[in-house]
């Protein structure tokens, strides 16, 4: 038997930090002691990521980042992931940041309670996981749970004064057993744990029955393979995370809204700005997008994105954040807030939208201006459609309390409308529109009606000027029907708002022999009660009417509002909120939360996004790996939400999209619920030692955060709504990219498309990077947006034209790279290791994946869940003033 202790330090953005002030003697060092083997890069990303909270692009990103460095510095790959701190494990985790960048193996250290129990009892903490249904065994990866957490056994802590007791360890299948030897905040004391494991395997080896060693995630892993075990199959994921009794960690999916809702703006920004700085050519001199990049990979961590960490850390994560903004060049344009100036005396102001999807996009644009005798004109310079809608007050407020307190100042103007015109961009470019004082007709006004809702009328509201109508109630104002005349559906629909009461850990309990107190914090939500959100006496329900949209304002009580919009080109309701400050003065912290109540036969069913990407299959008070002793009805079934969540029956589906990680769940057949914002008072024992109580101040005056946002409805016929839930979620995570300038002369190229004029990628592939690297080389990635089987139409083989999409360079090379573009895709399949799994023939049924790109041809294609990514070479990447990138 061998026994192999370890202890592992991560994070490459720590380590580059301290790398860049090394002499070349150390650094000399250093590469010998990785070349020898004697220090080894796990994971390797800039950080260890969160599973739950961040968008699968941005996880790619930054393991993309770190891997490249160590490639270029040490010239090595990582091969094992160490996901040993996130707060549960998602199945993107496992095929998408494991096997396809070249991983043998991932270990992770938080898995349920009650699960970890049945798996040691039945040596089933080491599985093969299947992450992806699309590209099963083709993505699979050997994966293994730590039996306690990530630490060493108890008792062999060997920090100074720890005890240190007889250990036996039987829960392994193999004879080799891996000892994690350290934690958090340990070795401060380094010697006494290198003595003391000198010790260890001094006596354990002579006594001649154990081998033990100090070794690496890599040695253990060949060691594992090299016994051709067969293993047990993993196919789901390792949410929801409770570490015991009452303590799931499902709170942190919503923790500080407005970090995650910055992160992820920051997100589709830095994928746009990266075509951009390509299609200009990037500067070696000026500034470029690896700012922001560095901010945004950081921005991943698991106590980062996850809103686990202390309130000046997160402050210090959005800080870096807008200082890679700032740096982030785009058009040589002024780009600014700066809509709000008088056009009366002749000036125009120029808005140039761009497109960073891979297909041609019609969207409303609103831009705030301070009066309304304004008029749009397109390009060509012919007036087009625009809408008028006053600036709701609660928004106003929010505005001018939240620049003074982050900006200093309150704001030298104040706007009085939203002006909105649909813009119409073609794929991966930007279409130019003016606004000025109008020479024929003018922005259409909203009409605006005030209903008071007086529990005395009779008969209905309907709002929407298209296909799709929202039915309200006159008497209520409450939503009632969802009517799609283009789709002769027609559907009941409710809409509510409750908080659930945060416990506040003062009442104990037991778990085993042991006793507990247990808060909801940052970390863990421990409802202690739910209670509906009623309107505080007659609101009044407003409704606004244009040709562009509908809007219904809303005010739910004094510090929830809410505007609902109906699109007359779209089919889906957009919602926007604006939740706070959450009331606590009563000492109850709250957790606020929407839910959606339809006739759909849901039979405890519901789907889930995994990070983004793939739809799990969810059932209350259920786990496919054991028998869920129920605790917690509401927090042991809330699941994280990136991309967002369904249900369905047999003749309907209903789904919601989101603008940021939340946490969600279906706690009853026929609704879907949303925890949009918290506030909490008592700490929840789990390391962040504060209460959850954000609060901003303004002049030694201090309110709790309210946070904004928005999330999208959208019902339809069974087998229908994947369409949706693709194309418009990559709408909602590449929003249209704005840039504004006063202008008093014609600009000089007003439309740009960055592909052939005639070209666009296929309705299911998204371009998720498009980057021009340092050496001058690009970084291509295209991802297949629909899982096999999810759609009749777009779940096939893509295929995209590379000589289309770069229609004005002459492409040398095209080389295909693992997902982290640190190695060859051909050489990482060659090496990466094949586990048998238990109970299998080993089938090897052949999985759809596109085929090798032709040199001639360069035609890419790529399989339902498939990502592929190339680097390309061109020539030369001269900034292509001619095409368009100059006004």
């Amino acid at each position: 038997m061998e026994l192999i202790l370890g202890a592992y330090v991560l994070l490459q953005a720590f380590f580059q930090r301290w790398w860049r002030d090394q002499s070349e003697l150390m650094q000399n060092t250093v590469k010998q002691l990785v070349n020898s083997g004697q220090l080894e890069f796990i994971n390797g990303g800039m950080c260890m990521h969160d599973e739950a909270a961040p968008h699968y692009i941005d996880m790619v990103d930054q393991t993309t980042l770190g891997h490249r460095f160590i490639k270029e510095e040490f010239n090595v790959t990582p091969r094992i992931g160490w996901q040993i701190d996130p707060f549960g494990h998602s199945a993107v985790q496992a095929y998408l940041l494991g096997a396809e960048v070249g991983f043998d193996s991932l270990f992770f250290g938080r898995i349920d309670y009650q699960d970890i129990a049945k798996r040691k009892l039945e040596k089933s903490l080491e599985v093969v996981w299947q992450g992806s249904k699309s590209l099963s065994s083709s993505a699979q990866i050997f994966a293994g749970a730590f039996p306690r957490n990530y630490e060493p056994p108890t008792g062999f802590y060997f920090e100074v004064g720890d005890d240190s007791p007889i250990v036996q360890a039987n829960i392994t299948r193999t004879n080799h057993i891996m000892w994690t030897m350290g934690t958090d905040f340990k070795y401060q004391y380094a010697h006494t744990w290198y003595r003391n494991m000198d010790k260890l395997i001094h006596y354990v080896n002579q006594d001649g029955r154990v081998n033990a060693l100090y070794s690496t995630p890599t040695i253990y892993t060949d060691a594992k393979y090299a016994e051709h075990q067969s293993w047990p199959l993993k196919t789901d994921d390792y949410f929801p995370y409770a570490d015991r009794l009452n303590a799931y960690w499902t709170g942190y999916f919503t923790s500080r809204p407005g970090l995650k809702g910055y992160v992820r703006v920051m997100s589709g920004y830095y994928l746009a700005a990266r075509q951009l700085e390509f299609f200009r050519g990037r500067s070696e001199k000026g500034p470029t997008t690896d700012s922001l990049g560095d901010a945004l990979a950081i921005a991943q961590h698991h106590d980062a994105v996850s809103g686990t960490s202390k309130q000046h850390v997160a402050d210090d994560y959005a800080k870096r954040l807008f200082i890679g903004y700032k740096e982030c060049p785009l058009l040589n344009i002024t780009y600014c807030p700066a809509t709000e100036v008088d056009l009366s005396q002749g000036k125009k102001l120029v808005v140039v939208v761009y497109n960073s999807l891979g297909w041609k996009r019609d969207g409303v644009v609103k831009i705030p201006v301070i009066h309304g005798n304004v008029s749009v004109q397109d390009s060509s310079g012919q007036e087009i459609e625009s809408q008028l809608l006053p600036l709701a007050n609660v928004s106003l407020g929010v505005r001018n309390f939240y620049a003074t307190a982050y900006v200093g100042k309150s704001p030298s103007s104040t706007p009085r409308y939203w002006l909105a015109f649909t813009a119409s961009v073609p794929p991966l470019g930007f279409s130019t529109y003016v606004i000025s004082t109008p020479k024929g007709a003018a922005a259409t006004f909203a009409t605006q009606t005030l209903y008071e809702s007086k529990g005395s009328e009779n008969g209905i509201i309907e709002v929407g000027p298209g296909n799709l109508k929202l039915i309200y109630s006159a008497s209520e104002g409450k939503l009632t029907q969802y009517v799609n005349t283009g789709s002769s559906l027609k559907a009941s629909i409710e809409q509510s708002y409750s908080y659930y009461s945060g416990d506040d850990g003062f009442q104990s309990y037991y778990s085993g022999d042991k006793e507990y107190f247990q808060a909801s914090g940052a970390y863990v939500f421990r409802p202690n009660g739910t209670l509906p959100i009623a309107s505080e006496g007659q609101i009044p329900f407003t409704v606004l009417r244009g040709p562009l949209f509908d809007e219904v304002h809303q005010k739910i009580n004094s510090w929830i509002h809410q505007v609902t919009r109906v699109y007359k080109e779209k089919e889906h309701v957009e919602v926007e909120f604006t939740v706070g400050p959450i009331p606590v003065d009563d000492g109850i912290g709250k957790e606020i939360v929407t839910q959606f109540t339809t006739a759909i036969k849901s039979n405890k069913t519901f789907y889930t996004d995994s990070s983004g990407r793939d739809f799990l299959q969810r059932i209350r008070d259920y786990r496919a790996d054991w028998d869920l002793q129920v605790n917690q009805p509401v927090a042991g079934n809330y699941y994280p939400i990136n991309l967002g969540m369904y249900i369905k029956d047999d003749s309907e589906e209903f789904s919601v999209l989101v603008d940021r990680s939340v946490g969600g769940s279906s706690i009853v057949d026929g609704q879907l619920e949303l925890m949009l914002h918290r506030r909490l008072l008592h700490d929840d024992g789990r390391g962040v030692a504060e209460a959850l109580n954000e609060t901003v101040c303004v002049h030694n005056k201090c309110s709790g955060l309210t946070a904004q946002g928005k999330f999208y409805l959208r019902i339809d016929p069974l087998g229908e709504g994947a369409k949706w839930r693709r194309s418009f979620g990559q709408e909602i995570y590449s929003p249209f990219l704005l840039a504004v300038t006063e202008q008093d002369t014609n600009i000089n190229v007003p439309i740009f498309k960055g592909m052939e004029p005639s070209y666009s990628l296929p309705d299911n592939v998204a371009m998720i990077t498009l980057q021009e690297l340092e050496d001058g080389k690009v970084l291509l990635r295209l991802a297949h947006l629909y899982e096999v089987g999810e759609d009749k139409d777009l779940s096939v083989l893509a295929s995209v034209e590379l000589k289309k999409l770069f229609p004005d360079k002459k492409i040398r090379k095209v080389t295909e790279m693992s997902l982290s573009a640190n190695q060859e895709r051909e050489e990482m399949i060659k090496k990466r290791l094949v586990w048998k799994v238990e109970g299998s023939q080993n089938d090897k049924s052949k999985v759809l994946r596109g085929g090798p790109v032709d040199p001639i041809k360069l035609v890419v294609e790529i399989a339902p869940m498939e990502i592929r990514t190339f680097v390309i070479e061109f020539p030369s990447l001269v900034s292509p003033v001619s095409r368009g990138l100059m006004l």
